[in-house]
């Protein structure tokens, strides 16, 4: 059997379909659209001509010419305008006109066009060309049907798919996630609104952030299939063969679902009840087109061990997987009776907190799809990304309802959805908090909302919240800690043989000739993850160690093709050899010890600032532990606007004395991994410049090295306080 000819573009009747164009679809209720399409006044029945300004009502969408309106308008009115028969309309939306023109976009709106984006284009063996459509959706199709604030030309996309024949393509369409664009548009009629896509299935909103082929992932379709296509190659649908001119009988058209979708997969569907509409067409998955696979051995470890890479299961992680999958589950099972369901999931940076919660979403996703477990709704939440803490009200009614709302309003939207049940589809609701430390207020009253809302029995939620710090529900309030419950899952640091283990999965079978396993040698691997084990145990940082040195590696032409020891310690170097890192190193010993003092304050708070006068306590406690000389009165702020001055600290200006607070701004990592380094430059530096005095270190007195001593502090290098 030949293979099938993947293409970029196809033209049909004259007109050119490139992969990606938003296009329509010809379906069974579809009848023929008028010749002229011109949009006729609402008033006089004209079309005018180019210089007669027509506006478009907001509701029914019909023209009329300002000349016609009475009294007559002389400029373009700003905002939204409805049209005199929608205004004197009941409902507020005039009814069509019997005799009124069938248009492509009013023919779509009323249900019998579809409306698709073009996701591959391919010819068949038997020379029949098809193409896979991704499906519109109007919001009388979704869950929430039209509401007030939904456009009339509005439209989302779905991650519902199906496989046509291109006859059935009419003509392009086009659409923005721009309102101020879609207004301003130049293509006319058929141009629609689409700022979300819309999946029917766990009935969720997401507000649509750039047009790429990534936007649907696999976890979001039910199976999977890699096409593979050709080059822009415009192939002419007419002439190309001559058996596409015309004369397929109705059953190579059902067969193939061309101008008229067989009924039998619609009846299929429906009896499934799982779509409805336009998407009850089918739910083949859209094609993916795979990046092209480096050729050395080199290239393709540096493609595993990217950070944009995501390896199917997380290792060494099985534990803390299995407790949230668990919770999870017993929760979306409960259903009705899924109450106060609340999990606290906490860890350092790079312990894989939020990829693994993300990992078991996918995978319940999965099962829901299959039938084995009941359908759930799901929202993830981002500290990190949200304008202020209360915006996260914003974030979930926007998720749960496609509708922007203000924090509060959001907030009072919410408040009724989950304590008396109104609005709510009866699914338990799945919220993930990632970064939940950001989201703690003076008040605490954004957290204490969110964590009485799963108390209600009409709430049906289920809350997740991720953070670093391991005791932030007990410095929360106690009505609050209450609420969180005892359910923790706690990810703790990697371990060395954890990061070996993750590295040498990554680069599983990315070896050539020779290199069975991988272009790595053991003793690098074992190198880069001892040292990251040592200062943090983030498996972030072990794989871009790696693959730097896998760069390095590719980059020169001498010693082996295989990364050894000398790779991963220029990657070191080059990694830690940064300007803030040198800024480090020349610190004064004081300096030192306040930057170790402010990491433990951090860690020990969870926030992202401490008052100098916490800092200054844990500094002098410090000092007296270890026979440390004491700061003199008055230190601390010299030392805080000095670090400051320097760009290591953020700090609030020196005359608030006691009240001022500070922040690093540098990684957290870089500075526990100057304070722990055993020989630094710093110290090196000292002993150069002992030298050039003619001095030697058996030879001075502790005061007199303690001149030419920056940096080396022994016995921060093993203090538990920093990790």
């Amino acid at each position: 059997m030949a293979a099938r000819r993947y293409y970029e573009q196809v033209k049909v009747d004259g007109e050119v379909f490139n992969r990606g164009d938003c296009a329509y679809v010809i379906g069974d209720k579809t009848r023929d659209l008028d010749d002229d399409e011109l949009e006729p006044c609402g008033a006089c029945g004209e079309c005018g001509d180019e210089d007669d300004v027509m506006l478009e009502c907001d509701a029914c969408l019909r023209g009329w010419h300002m000349r016609c309106l009475h009294p007559p308008l002389e400029e373009v009115p700003e905002g939204e305008w409805y049209c005199p028969k929608c205004l004197s309309s009941a409902t507020g939306v005039a009814a069509p006109a019997e005799n009124g023109r069938r248009m492509a976009h009013t023919e779509f709106l009323s249900g019998n066009l579809h409306l698709c984006r073009i996701e591959c284009i391919w010819q068949e063996a038997n020379g029949k060309f098809m193409f896979v459509g991704r499906w519109f959706a109007t919001p009388e199709e979704t869950h929430t049907g039209r509401q007030a604030h939904h456009s009339r030309r509005e439209v989302f996309l779905t991650n519902n798919t199906d496989e046509n024949c291109v006859d059935s393509l009419l003509r392009k369409a086009a659409s923005n996630k721009d309102p101020a664009l879609v207004a301003a548009e130049a293509a006319g009629d058929d141009v629609f609104l689409c700022e979300y896509t819309y999946d029917q299935h766990f009935h969720r909103f997401k507000r649509r952030t750039e047009w790429d082929d990534d936007d649907l992932s696999d976890d979001d379709l039910p199976g999977g299939r890699n096409f593979f296509h050709g080059g822009l190659t415009l192939v002419d649908e007419d002439d190309e063969d001559e058996d596409l001119d015309g004369e397929d009988s109705d059953a190579d058209i059902d067969d193939w679902g061309g101008r008229h979708i067989a009924a039998s997969r619609r009846e299929a569907a429906a009896a499934a009840g799982e779509y409805g509409g336009v998407m009850g067409l089918g739910a083949v998955a859209v094609p993916r087109i795979d990046k092209p696979v480096p050729t050395t051995a080199l290239g393709r470890a540096r493609q595993a061990l990217s950070l944009a890479h995501s390896p199917g299961t997380l290792p060494c992680r099985d534990i803390e997987r299995k407790k949230i999958v668990d919770f999870v589950e017993q929760s979306i099972n409960a259903g009705a009776q899924c109450l106060g369901r609340c999990l606290y999931i906490s860890g350092v940076p790079g312990t894989g907190k939020t990829a693994t919660v993300r990992e078991v979403i996918r995978t319940l996703r999965k099962k829901s799809r299959d039938g084995s477990l009941p359908r759930f709704n799901h929202v993830e939440l981002n500290g990190l990304r949200l304008q202020t803490p209360k915006h996260a009200y914003s974030a979930i009614a926007e998720e749960l309802m496609g509708e922007r709302l203000s924090p509060q309003v959001a907030n009072d939207v919410l408040d009724r959805r989950f304590k008396e049940g109104r609005g709510s589809d009866g699914r338990v609701t799945v919220l993930v908090i990632d970064e939940m430390d950001l989201l703690v207020t003076r008040t605490q009253q954004l957290l204490y909302n969110l964590f009485d809302w799963p108390t209600h029995r009409a709430a049906r939620l289920v809350i997740l919240g991720i953070a670093n710090t391991l005791d932030l529900p007990e410095r929360l309030l106690p009505k609050i800690l209450s609420r969180l419950g005892s359910n923790r899952v706690s990810f703790q640091p990697y371990s060395a043989d954890q990061l070996m283990q993750i590295v040498k999965g990554r680069l599983h079978n990315t070896g050539g000739p020779g290199l069975i396993n991988s272009p790595f040698e053991d003793t690098a691997v074992q190198l880069a993850s001892r040292k990251v084990a040592a200062v943090s145990g983030d498996a972030r940082r072990v794989l871009e160690l790696c693959r730097r040195g896998a760069e390095l590696a590719e980059a020169r032409k001498k010693r082996s093709n295989a990364v050894d020891i000398k790779d991963i310690q220029a990657a070191q170097r080059e990694m830690f050899q940064t300007p803030h890192m040198h800024l480090l190193e020349a610190a004064s010993r004081h300096e030192r010890i306040f930057l170790a003092a402010l990491v433990m304050e951090l860690r020990r708070s969870g926030l992202s600032d401490a008052c100098i006068t916490n800092v200054m306590r844990t500094h002098e406690q410090l000092c007296r532990q270890f026979d440390e000389p004491l700061p003199p009165a008055g230190a601390a702020a010299a030392i805080a606007c000095r670090l400051a001055s320097i760009r290591l600290l953020l700090a609030d200006p020196g005359r608030k004395r006691s009240a001022q607070r500070v922040s690093l701004n540098v990684p957290r990592d870089d500075v526990v991994y100057a304070l722990k380094q055993r020989e630094n430059n710093a110290a090196k530096a000292a002993a150069a410049a002992m030298k050039e005095k003619g001095l030697k270190t058996s030879a001075v007195s502790k005061e007199e090295f303690a001149e030419f001593d920056h940096g080396e502090i022994p016995w921060l290098r093993n203090h538990p306080g920093l990790g």
